[in-house]
């Protein structure tokens, strides 16, 4: 193209006529052809610069036309999408650059077009992928600008190559060269932020996620160019060495040549067959050199390949030059396969499956030891699997390399994988490269994964018939008549006739018919595909005995092991390798499983005998001694996993295996340490091809497993085969080469005879091979020798990346953390725009499911989140939360609650839990951050929209199912790791002790000897090691770096339980249920977090000894922040998960062995008391949550010695407070950092869970050991106070400290008596028990906060001292009150002495106002002393001298006292108005200040007012009430006596008006006053008239007469009558105030209620304990907090208990019991009653025929000796006489003591014998059998015993009809029945009633 000038350029495509003609479409279309180019470099500088400055100025014309336009033209936005991916084409083939000024130019005007374009606000999808293209563009320049920075880093450092000091300088100068000037364009740097509103825009329209994606990447890269500055500086690093140049040759060659082979290898047409082939066979070899670029030494002598290191860096370059994509794309490609019947299936093209093979050999190099590539390949597991069961390509080792030695990705496995590689053997066939697959997912770093030991064992097993070969011998092995009759033997198996059949075949075959019911479904064509996970219903039995038929000696003789991954022998031998890891680590449920595969005896027989011929049990003299090796060494690793490495047990009594001989197992061994000491005395070849494999066989098998035997199951003393073959292992050590020694061989060497140290027999030669090895190791460890190429590598990365630390530092970077400048910018931006905080949150998600690649951006999209939560800000206001954000700590802010709110409505918590799932521990990490600050606050104040949003994400199952498996994969990780660590440290320390003994006695054979047996070399180097290990030997616990590194753990466990912790602050069940599984949902096994984490601490637990004396705190605060935790989730409180730690978990054991750790040593005390404090706290809320009848979970603690633990710790802690009673003016306790206040509160936490474990347990020992440490439990028993609660409508015991202030209350007269008042109070003015709680809980809760009010002020001031003085500033006024009433009273008369005549017109009233008002003025005194007059009026009178005097002398008394009543009650006015919130009280104290001003002014008279203050006390109050009690009689009564007066008057005035005295009624009004008074005065209306009283009937007038009787009437009616019922209604209601009065009194001397005298002061202990805790409510119990909320927020008094307590509660819970202790005694007397029923049924009948037989034999007889049998009965049989009273007799219902009396004995005399006519015995049918006689009963006997029967029956049908359920009652066995658990007692009231 034509270089046209910029502006002709310019003008020609962007203006409107030319937009959319032919020319610049044209142009456009040349300008893609020519990047489509094959051969970019054919084209000239100039042509590319011309087009690169088209397609700017064409971007910008666009882009105006687009932004103008209302409607979105289809047309222009396809012709930049095509100007896009022409731009995107530049940048990738590098035609893009910033070298020049020109080429910066250009780049700058695309940069600008770009940043106009996505500015848009067009949404349409052909609009999207235009931005999503431009974002890309933008992303490449980024890219170009860091390689520019980059350069000039290395340009500078070079020139100040090893020049330290000039550096500063350099730093400045690059500062302003890389951030401070516009590489790329003014819009883009640092400090400038205009690059991102068209972000914003294009964020905000709407946009699909993978458009935000980039568009927040872009953010990101603006934002952080210092962090990924750094960043990339330190990563190239990697090629500070020529190998690392070359290898990014090759790959950058790799990627370009994949690129353009890609498209012809994917062809499929025949016409490019050979363009295809070409292609496949130069990808062959272009992989195959990759290879050998990062293929490892073979071991460290070899002289090809590289070292470890150099190939972790070669990995590194391939995979960050995407030479992996290049590989998967290929993969990716379809593979057609042939299905095959019963065997491999076949690739339908040859040549693509080798380039697959070569590809999948790349990857397993590329992957291995790097665990970056392996994640970055993860993802890639599915594509890998499928590719299994293609002969000749190994898919399973790929997968084996990606999981190999990588616990994260091992953990992420999916069971399905696992499930195929199994049905693939059952599928394909048996190939032993997928038993090595399944071996890499068992065995992680050298640990045992359980869960995948527990899942491949049983897939192994549900296909043990097709992938378990345990015997050796081929299926062909089996006879033609064993096998399944499905087809033609000849058909299936090719004509191959089996000729032999193995025992456990046998065994098979019966099993696998059951395979072969298919029939005709077998017969399926090899061309239809398998159906179903086992290969559906057409798999048969071909493919077993398809193998062969040879047996596995014959096998061994021709070695077929030689064939590779393909041998039978091979997989027979993997095959008993990996049932031996499944059961590996003492996993005790597979160990059994196993052992019914391989038993002892068929074990040990195989390593004895499997070379020996069937016929005559002799060696086979073919079979070569490395395959006999090859065959054993499977077996005995199994028999070490399965029986030595096991719980103990006795399996090896019954076998000898400690014989000389090859027939004993340890013979075996002692011959193969003969061979190799043979094989090592050679002396031909032993240097140059040492004997490996037969080193590896003694080293690496036999000695761990005889080690065990000899520590397990040796007979003592030990047997001479064990001493022969340790005098083998060492001569072996001595003779084999130090040269040649590896180092595995060292170190299992070590481990042997450190194992054996502990015999005697072996001391000797212990101790002289551990020196020997310790010199064989210094030779193998030593480094090896540094070249000088090498040393210029070594120095040069070093530098290097010092330099850009230190760059790093000074642009204010972290280059630990990569935070910086970016980060506050960033947050800035979000400030200003929340609505990014939800692009990030969905970007989260998104990012989270992709490839490991994605985790730099993944990463600082989840710290800008961070940032913004931790507030902070461009400025430098804000140093704090800058702090917090780097320590990962929660920033104290008070803005961070809205922030919080912001971020959880934006989605970021759903965001940062899903992310819990990432592969990446780093990444898992800052997500756990992140939500520790979204969730922190206090829990009483907790985060609650960031709760609400979890709930809301956990409510989907889904979620919550990830959620739960997310904390679960943490810490079974966790457990994992921790369990390493414990192996490894045991290993290590059973060295250190042999060590140390070896030193000791090393140590004692130089003293006696005087000189060492070593050369001068091995002297000096001996010397040398013991100066190095004296702190290892000294102090093996605290001074080994390699224990504190295995010590140091990397999990996030601290993290998570913080972030768990402030999830659960308030008690969100929905929150707390999620974190445990019971009952139906533990019977599915779904995850529970809490058993993890019980795991968990019961795995730390055995290590935390061995941290602390490490100086490692982690494991302490992981303690401390999980019970914490369990604290949160038992709130509410929570029974199920109270149940699921107690009942489902070790929590018990677990919590009894940290106590034990946590004894005050002086290592951490500071950190073990708060976890102490902790775990105390957390019992202590257990503990106070059980209800009555819980004691099973109870008796748990007891009887695993917690009480134990706990009162040795309460005991030390109680001494450790006892020792600070000395130093009275210390506030501190004797542990560092402690207060003794916290101390003490410690002691009584332990004392409290005692109590309740004492309660609550029933046990009997426990509270006589509480009580002999008696100063301990006399000092908590004064502390301790107990209430009992109501919390969810059941009763709890609460036992609590009191403070200290309750001694002084109690003390403290006023609040005492003001108790007392309240609870009569309450008793008095409340009838139900709801108002007297509620009244009495407001009231005492007021007069607490006051009089804590009151001590917090106590020496704070003025009123601080009236406080301290209440008691005097209350008193005083009402006695200076009493004084100056009673001096009015006295002296009032004084006032007017010595006034005489001269005063008679004063009033006294205002001669005592003159004198007052006088005050204390002086008399006027002449020169001479005379007196002169004091004028007192202002009329001029004048007093006499001696009045005067006594009246000034009264008058200055009362002015003084008066001053002094005016201080007391201004005084007691502050007082109260500082300490009082009563506004009733502080406007009478006010009244009573001015009524006390006012008399010192105006007149003392005021000073009366103060008097009704003695109104207030209780009497007087009592004497009001009465008055007012029943006020509306009171009131009925006087309306009565008014309208009764009325009446009257109205009468007299009427009628006799002028009778009346003068004055007395002149008017209605005059007359009805005058009677009332009468009346009230009681002297009548008598006074009042003026009438004669009659003197004669006859002679008197009738008005006389009726006068008369009108006086009498109103004396009567009004006086005596109405005033009476006035009086006595007063009276009445005085009465009846002493009767309740009393009643009250009665009532609170009771006992069982709340305001009884022995009860409600405890709860007033309660009430301040409370108070007193509000200011730091953390250390409340959960039961304790609730009632706090319930007290002080919600001011409810549901929790306090009137009547209830603990007593009826456990009697309703013994009810309980003994109801259905009852219901199954009913059941058992039921039972007994009917089968007493049959029993006397049987009786009777007997009875019956008895008493018929009788009567017949009464009927025949005659004679005298007839006569004896007339009166009396015989019996027939001797049983039925002896079994009649035992039957009675030990009946349940019992018989009446004539009944069971001795009337049974039966009269054998002679007398009674029946004679026969001749002498002899009668016969007939009452003749007894031989042997028994007959006897006779007597008739009254027999009587008694058919009246006893007849009302047994009676009775029997009694209790048959009408028994009911009795009440059982606890009674001592003696009151019982012989034969019920019922007593007596009920029986005999069953009769009874009966």
């Amino acid at each position: 193209l034509p270089a046209p000038s910029p502006t002709a350029g310019r003008a020609s495509i962007t203006s409107p006529t030319a937009r959319t003609g032919k020319h610049a479409r044209a142009a456009m279309r040349a300008a893609i052809n020519v990047v489509k180019m094959q051969k970019m470099c054919s084209v000239e500088v100039s042509s590319v610069e011309s087009m690169v400055e088209i397609l700017s100025s064409v971007l910008h014309g666009v882009t105006g036309i687009l932004g103008m336009s209302t409607q979105e033209n289809s047309e222009q936005v396809h012709f930049a999408r095509q100007l896009l991916g022409t731009l995107r084409l530049l940048a990738e083939f590098g035609m893009l650059k910033l070298g020049d000024d020109r080429e910066r130019a250009l780049v700058r005007g695309i940069t600008d077009a770009l940043i106009d374009f996505l500015g848009l606000s067009s949404t349409s999808r052909p609009m999207q992928q235009c931005k999503k293209a431009a974002c890309e563009v933008l992303e490449r320049i980024f890219a170009l600008r860091t390689d520019l920075r980059l350069d000039k880093i290395f340009s500078a450092y070079e020139d100040c190559y090893q020049k330290a000091d000039e550096w500063p300088a350099v730093f400045r100068k690059l500062y302003a060269d890389l951030f401070e000037t516009a590489l790329i364009s003014e819009r883009v740097k640092c400090s400038q932020n205009e690059f991102v509103d068209p972000f914003l825009e294009t964020l905000s329209s709407g946009v699909e996620l993978g458009v935000k994606s980039n568009c927040i990447n872009l953010l990101f890269s603006h934002s952080f160019q210092r962090a990924n500055l750094v960043r990339e500086a330190q990563r190239v690093t990697v090629l500070a060495s020529p190998e690392a140049v070359t290898v990014l040759h090759h790959a950058r060659g790799a990627v370009s040549t994949f690129g353009q082979l890609l498209p012809d290898i994917a062809s499929a047409s025949e016409e490019t067959r050979e363009v295809r082939q070409k292609a496949i066979s130069t990808a062959s070899d272009l992989l195959r050199t990759l290879i050998q670029l990062i293929t490892p030494f073979a071991d460290n002598r070899s002289g090809q390949g590289y070292t470890h290191e150099v190939v972790h860096k070669h990995q590194d370059v391939l995979r960050d030059l995407g030479v992996h994509r290049c590989v998967i794309q290929i993969l990716q490609l379809s593979l057609h396969r042939k299905k095959m019947r019963d065997t491999l299936d076949e690739a339908i093209d040859p040549e693509r499956r080798d380039l697959f093979r070569d590809c999948h050999t790349f990857l397993q190099f590329l992957v291995a030891r790097n665990s970056r590539n392996q994640e970055r390949m993860f993802q890639y597991v599915g594509l890998f699997m499928s590719h299994i069961g293609v002969r000749h390509l190994d898919a399973a080792s790929t997968v084996a390399a990606v999981v190999h030695d990588n616990s994260a990705l091992v953990a992420q496995l999916r069971d399905a994988d696992l499930r195929m590689i199994v049905q693939s053997i059952a599928k394909y066939g048996k190939c032993a490269r997928w038993l090595e697959m399944l071996q890499s997912v068992v065995e992680v770093s050298g640990q045992w994964v359980r869960r995948n030991q527990n899942i491949v064992l049983a897939l192994l097993l549900e296909e043990q018939d097709f992938a378990l070969e345990l015997d050796g011998d081929q299926e062909g092995a089996l006879a033609r008549d064993d096998l399944p009759k499905v087809a033609s033997p000849k058909a299936e198996v090719g004509g191959l006739i089996p000729k032999r059949v193995s025992g456990r075949d046998l065994l098979r075959s019966g099993s696998l018919m059951s395979h072969s019911g298919s029939g005709g479904q077998g017969q399926q064509s090899s061309s239809m595909p398998r159906q179903g996970s086992n290969g559906g219903p057409t798999r048969d039995r071909t493919i077993l005995y398809r193998e062969g038929n040879k047996t596995r000696l014959e096998l061994m003789v021709c070695r077929e092991q030689d064939q590779g991954s393909s041998s039978f022998l091979l997989y027979h031998v993997k095959c008993v390798e990996l049932i031996g890891h499944c059961c590996a680590g003492r996993n005790q449920a597979n160990q059994i499983k196993c052992r019914s595969l391989l038993p002892l005896d068929a074990v040990i027989r195989v390593i004895i005998s499997c070379h020996h011929q069937e016929d005559d049990d002799t060696p086979h003299p073919d079979v070569q001694p490395d395959t006999l090796r090859f065959i054993r060494a499977p077996f005995i690793s199994f028999l070490f996993h399965c029986y030595v490495d096991a719980a103990p047990h006795d399996l090896f009594g019954s076998i000898d295996i400690w014989g000389l001989s090859g027939s004993s197992l340890v013979g075996v061994f002692l011959e193969e340490a003969t061979s190799l000491v043979e094989v090592l005395q050679c002396p031909q070849g032993v240097d140059a091809n040492p004997p490996y494999e037969q080193m590896d066989f003694i080293f690496g098998t036999c000695l761990r497993v005889f080690a065990g035997l000899v520590k397990d199951f040796a007979p003592r003393p030990v047997p001479e085969s064990a001493r022969q073959f340790v005098d083998m292992v060492a001569k072996c050590c001595d003779v084999f080469p130090v040269h040649a020694w590896l180092e595995r061989h060292v170190t299992e060497a070590e481990t042997f005879f450190s194992a054996l140290g502990h015999l005697e027999e072996f001391e000797d030669i212990v101790d002289r091979m551990l020196e020997t090895l310790d010199t064989f190791e210094r030779e193998v460890r030593k480094p090896p020798a540094v070249t000088e190429e090498e040393a210029a590598e070594s120095a040069f990365r070093t530098g290097f990346k010092s330099f850009v630390e230190g760059f790093a530092l000074h642009v204010g970077v972290n280059p630990v953390q990569v935070v910086g400048e970016g980060f506050k910018s960033l947050v800035g931006t979000l400030v200003h725009h929340k609505e990014l905080i939800q692009y990030l949150s969905e970007v989260i998600i998104v990012e989270a499911k992709r490839p490991p690649e994605a985790v730099p951006f993944l990463m600082d999209c989840i710290r800008a989140i961070r940032a913004y939560l931790c507030g902070i800000r461009p400025d430098n206001d804000h140093v704090a939360n800058w702090h917090a954000f780097i320590a990962g700590r929660v920033p104290n802010d008070s803005e961070l609650r809205s922030r919080q709110e912001v971020a959880s409505e934006r989605g970021v918590i759903g965001a940062m839990a899903q992310v819990l799932s990432h592969s990446n521990s780093l990444v898992v990490k800052e997500a756990l951050l992140t939500l520790q600050v979204a969730f922190a606050g206090h829990h009483r104040d907790p985060a609650k929209a960031s709760q609400k949003a979890l709930v809301a994400y956990i409510h989907a199952e889904e979620n919550r199912r990830q959620f739960v498996s997310s904390c679960v994969d943490l810490l079974r990780r966790s457990v994992q790791d921790s369990k390493a660590r414990e192996l490894l440290l045991q290993k290590k320390k059973e060295q250190r002790e042999v060590a140390k003994r070896w030193h000791r006695r090393k140590g004692s054979d130089q003293t006696a000897d005087g000189k060492t047996s070593c050369s001068g070399v091995e002297t000096q180097e001996a010397s040398e090691y013991d100066k190095s290990q004296v702190g290892a030997t000294d102090e093996p616990e605290s001074g080994d770096e390699d224990v504190a590194d295995l010590l140091a753990e990397s999990n996030n466990i601290l993290e998570l339980l913080t972030v768990l912790t402030y999830c659960l602050h308030g008690g969100d069940d929905e929150l707390q249920f999620a974190l445990f599984a019971i009952g139906t949902a533990r019977t599915l096994h779904q995850e529970d977090t809490l058993a993890e984490l019980v795991r968990y601490l019961a795995q730390s637990e055995h290590l935390l000894a061995m941290s602390m004396a490490n100086k490692n705190k982690r494991p302490l605060k992981v303690v401390l922040q999980a019970f914490d935790f369990f604290s949160e989730v038992i709130r509410g409180p929570n029974e199920q998960a109270v149940v699921a730690l107690v009942e489902n978990t070790s929590l018990v054991e677990v919590t009894r062995n940290l106590m034990r750790h946590l004894r005050y040593d002086g290592t951490y005390d500071d950190l073990k008391f708060r976890v102490r404090t902790s775990i105390l706290r957390f019992l202590l809320s257990m503990l106070q949550n059980f209800e009555v009848g819980q004691d099973a979970a109870l008796k748990k603690w007891v009887n695993h010695d917690c009480d134990q633990v706990i009162l040795e710790a309460w005991e030390e802690a109680y001494d450790l407070m006892a020792q600070h009673a000395d130093h009275d003016g210390d506030t501190d306790s004797m542990i560092e950092g402690v207060e003794q206040a916290e101390l003490e509160q410690q002691v009584f936490l332990h004392f409290a869970i005692l109590a309740y474990l004492a309660d609550g347990a029933g046990s009997l020992t426990l509270p006589a050991e509480v009580a002999a440490r008696e100063k301990a439990c006399s000092w908590c028993r004064r502390q301790c106070g107990s209430v009992a609660v109501i919390r969810g409508g059941r009763v709890f015991q609460v036992h609590f400290r009191m403070p200290a202030i309750c001694d002084d209350l109690q003390q403290h007269e006023g609040f005492a008596s003001e108790v007392t008042a309240i609870v009569h109070d309450c008793v008095r003015s409340q009838d139900n028990e709801e108002g007297r709680t509620a009244a009495f809980q407001t009231r005492v809760v007021d007069l607490i906060r006051k009089e804590l009010l009151q001590q917090q002020l106590v020496g704070k001031g003025f009123l601080g001292l009236l406080v301290q003085y209440q008691n005097y500033v209350r008193r005083f006024p009402l006695l200076v009150t009493l004084i100056i009433n009673l001096w009015l009273l006295l002296f009032e008369s004084v006032f007017n002495l010595g006034s005489g005549d001269d005063l008679a017109t004063v009033s006294e009233a205002d001669n005592l106002t003159c004198i007052y008002r006088t005050g204390l003025s002086r008399v006027d005194a002449d020169a001479d002393g005379d007196n002169q007059l004091w004028n007192c009026s202002s009329r001029g009178e004048t007093v006499n001298m001696p009045g005067r005097m006594l009246a000034n002398t009264a008058s200055g008394m009362l002015y003084l006292l008066a001053l002094f009543h005016a201080i007391c009650y201004a005084l007691r006015f502050v007082f109260v108005f500082g300490t009082s919130t009563k506004r009733k009280q502080i406007m009478i104290e006010a009244v009573l200040l001015i009524f006390s001003i006012g008399g010192n002014i105006f007149s003392p008279f005021f000073f009366v007012v103060h008097v009704l203050e003695f109104f207030g006390a209780q009497s007087a109050r009592m004497l009001l009430e009465s008055a007012t009690l029943n006020l509306r009689k009171l009131g009925q009564a006087g309306l009565i006596i008014i309208l009764t007066v009325y009446v009257y008057a109205v009468v007299g005035f009427q009628l006799f008006r002028d009778k009346h005295v003068a004055g007395k009624c002149t008017t209605l009004l005059n007359c009805a006053v005058s009677y009332l008074d009468g009346g009230l005065t009681g002297d009548g209306i008598h006074e009042n008239l003026n009438f004669e009283t009659p003197s004669s009937l006859f002679d008197s007038r009738f008005m006389e007469w009726f006068m008369q009787f009108f006086a009498m009437s109103f004396l009567t009616v009004c006086v005596q009558m109405l005033l009476a019922i006035f009086s006595g209604i007063i009276i009445d209601s005085f009465g009846e105030l002493r009767d309740r009065h009393a009643e009250i009194t009665s009532h609170l001397n009771e006992q069982g209620h709340l305001l009884s005298h022995n009860t409600h002061r405890h709860y007033v202990h309660f009430f301040v304990f409370l108070l007193c805790a509000g200011s730091n409510t953390s250390e409340l119990t959960d039961l304790e907090d609730y009632i706090y909320g319930q007290v002080v927020e919600r001011e409810s008094s549901e929790w306090l208990p009137y009547r209830h307590g603990l007593e009826p509660q456990k009697q309703q819970v013994q009810s309980a019991k003994e109801e259905r202790h009852a219901d199954q005694s009913v059941d058992i007397f039921r039972e007994q009653l009917g089968a007493l029923t049959r029993r006397v049924e049987d009786l009777c009948s007997r009875f019956d025929r008895f008493e018929a037989r009788t009567g017949q034999g009464s009927r025949g007889g005659t004679g005298t000796g007839v006569s004896n049998a007339l009166s009396g009965s015989k019996v027939r049989e001797d049983a039925e006489i002896d079994m009649l009273p035992r039957v009675l007799s030990s009946s349940s219902l019992g018989l009446p003591p004539q009944v069971t009396s001795p009337c049974y004995r039966v009269d054998t005399s002679p007398k009674h014998v029946l004679s026969g006519p001749r002498g002899g015995s009668s016969p007939g049918r009452g003749a007894a059998p031989p042997g028994l006689e007959r006897r006779w009963v007597p008739e009254n006997h027999l009587a008694s015993i058919g009246d006893t029967l007849l009302a047994l029956r009676c009775d029997m049908q009694v209790l048959r009809d009408h028994v009911m359920p009795p009440t059982p009652c606890v009674t001592t066995p003696s009151h019982r029945c012989p034969t019920s658990p019922l007593p007596r007692e009920i029986w005999e009231q069953t009769f009874r009633s009966s």
